[in-house]
């Protein structure tokens, strides 16, 4: 006797891939398979859940250890797609099952490969110009950059040129490499330096640069004591921040060596509502 019950379609792969596409995971669901979809679902909110950690991680210094994550995730991603597209159209086209494992699954692995390294090499390249830096712990460049903004800085500035008066730098800290700090550049090597009546003498002429002509800068410091010439070292800058009164900066801790600047901070990214170009 024979059963009533009807054989189940088969699914169509493209819905499988639109599902994917919507949500990692609901394509093998949709295909049948779903202890296979729960676990690409659930793993696909552990990835996005790790990076999260690794981009807000109070501790983090430089956000390029965010890349591999990154890499692992877009990979993850790709393979479930195809995982999904691959299967249903298995299912769907029976006579083509050779097709599928003998062809199809290996151009589907060669790909994947391919998109590794494609995106290793492009992060690579980014991260060459471009790098963006830990939130602001401090208020020392109040009001350009406060508290909690996360700032894009531009690396391939300074490998084409020298960092210039005015320019805010992204630096590793001399007194603590493990530390990076952002200040205004106010004096090159080769220049002298003084603050005086809350103004920036460079040279014994009064500095006009945008940025630093609306700020009172105070005293203090043993490199910035009133009536204090300060001579800037070769391969060296003088950096302050811009809300003087709560800024540790070159006053009180010295130059910062032309190997330690990492860029020029020139975008805020974060908060939203801050976003913008820093002058």
């Amino acid at each position: 006797m024979k059963s009533s019950l009807k054989k189940p379609q088969p699914k169509d792969p493209f819905i499988a891939l639109m599902f994917s596409f919507i949500f990692p995971g609901f394509g093998q669901i949709y295909a049948g398979r779903i202890k296979r979809g729960i676990f690409f679902s659930l793993a696909h909110l552990n990835f996005i859940l790790a990076l999260l950690l690794v981009i807000f991680h109070p501790t983090q210094k430089l956000n390029q250890h965010i890349l591999w994550p990154a890499f692992l995730f877009i990979l993850f991603e790709i393979f479930v797609v195809l995982d999904a597209y691959i299967y249903t159209l298995s299912l769907k086209y029976p006579f083509k099952k050779t097709f599928v494992r003998v062809v199809l699954i290996p151009l589907a692995t060669v790909i994947f490969v391919l998109v590794f390294n494609l995106n290793i090499l492009l992060a690579e390249i980014v991260n060459k110009f471009i790098v963006l830096a830990p939130r602001i712990v401090s208020n020392s460049m109040s009001p350009v950059l406060v508290e909690e903004d996360w700032f894009l800085v531009n690396r391939f500035q300074y490998l084409a040129g020298a960092p210039e008066r005015g320019d805010i730098v992204f630096f590793v800290f001399p007194k603590d490499q493990s530390r990076v700090v952002v200040k205004r550049l106010i004096a090159k090597e080769g220049e002298s330096v003084e603050i005086r009546d809350g103004h920036i003498y460079v040279n014994n002429q009064l500095v006009k640069t945008s940025g630093t002509a609306d700020i009172y800068y105070f005293n203090g410091g043993d490199y910035g004591q009133a009536n204090q010439v300060i001579n800037v070292p070769r391969g060296q800058y003088y950096v302050l921040g811009d809300y003087s009164e709560k800024s540790t900066d070159s006053r009180f801790w010295g130059f910062v060596p032309r190997k330690n600047i990492i860029g020029k901070a020139y975008k805020i990214v974060f908060p939203f509502e801050r976003s913008g170009f820093i002058q």
